[in-house]
């Protein structure tokens, strides 16, 4: 009996264990209660990048430019008045020069000036003729050929050795056509405000060739044969003077194509050498009204 009590008070002292537990058990606070669960987070949705054929992006409108008015301020009492317009400066504008009335039954041209001299009030030709040129150049291209002893006119200033003149048709031998574009002369009126225009006692002033020059500055010296001291600076011009070798001078002003405007002193300016003019096409003499045979000779 005492072996069965034993184990009944056993198996009751278990039981009761066992119950505590439990209840002990139902009884402990939930140490998660208080804790909020954090939501699991979605994966993002993949969105399609925009293809080309998309609407376009709208382009900004430039800024528009802003004006500002500005409004003087003005005096109490005084009423705005219109601006009066500012007086414009009078322009003084060049007089023009009138054109030279050449008549219309002449031809204008250039004459070698040897070939002419004075006759009276007129130039007249030489016996022998001259070519009229469109140019002052002995290679200008021919107008026509001048009768011998013709009396012409005066149509401006020499140049280069050449004078312009006005031919009346009928003392024309012959004419080119088309008459050639003439270079029109300067008037005889004319200023000449040239370096040459200023001259200096006991010297004269001149053109020389500037091939023939050794200049150093304000100086030039004759080269070894000397030079032709020319009044244009012109091969074919008036020969002023011949200049000898190693002769200074001086300078005075820039060159004008292959000439050097200088000053000689006239102590050392010997007379001109006279060069034979270049053939202009020179014509025979017009043939007088009666005509002479020469009598046969006898054999």
């Amino acid at each position: 009996m005492s072996k069965l009590s034993s184990l009944l008070v056993r198996g009751r002292l278990a039981w009761l264990l066992l119950v505590s537990m439990t209840v002990v058990a139902c009884e402990r606070p939930d140490p998660l209660a208080g804790v909020t669960a954090t939501p699991t987070p979605m994966p993002p949705t993949m969105t399609a990048a925009p293809t080309e054929t998309a609407t376009p992006e709208a382009t900004a409108t430039p800024p528009q430019p802003q004006v500002f008015v500005f409004v003087l301020p003005q005096a109490a009492g005084a009423t705005a008045e219109a601006p009066s317009p500012t007086p414009t400066e009078a322009v003084i504008l060049p007089t023009p020069i009138p054109p030279v009335a050449f008549p219309e039954d002449h031809l204008l041209g250039w004459a070698w000036t040897s070939s002419l001299r004075l006759n009276r009030s007129l130039l007249e030709v030489d016996p022998e003729g001259v070519v009229l040129l469109d140019r002052p150049d002995v290679e200008g291209e021919a107008i026509g050929l001048v009768l011998g002893l013709a009396d012409v006119l005066v149509a401006g200033q020499s140049r280069c050795g050449f004078t312009p003149i006005l031919v009346h048709e009928d003392e024309m031998l012959s004419i080119n056509m088309p008459i050639p574009a003439v270079v029109l002369p300067q008037p005889l009126d004319a200023s000449d405000g040239s370096a040459l225009a200023v001259e200096r006692p006991d010297t004269t002033s001149g053109w020389a060739f500037t091939d023939e020059l050794t200049i150093t500055g304000q100086t030039a010296i004759a080269g070894s044969f000397g030079i032709s001291l020319r009044a244009e600076p012109c091969r074919y011009a008036q020969n002023l003077g011949f200049v000898p070798a190693n002769v200074e001078m001086f300078v005075i002003g820039p060159p004008t194509g292959d000439y050097t405007p200088v000053r000689v002193d006239d102590r050392f300016l010997q007379p001109p050498i006279n060069m034979t003019p270049p053939s202009l096409g020179r014509l025979p003499t017009r043939l007088p009204n009666t005509v002479t045979t020469p009598p046969a000779s006898s054999p």
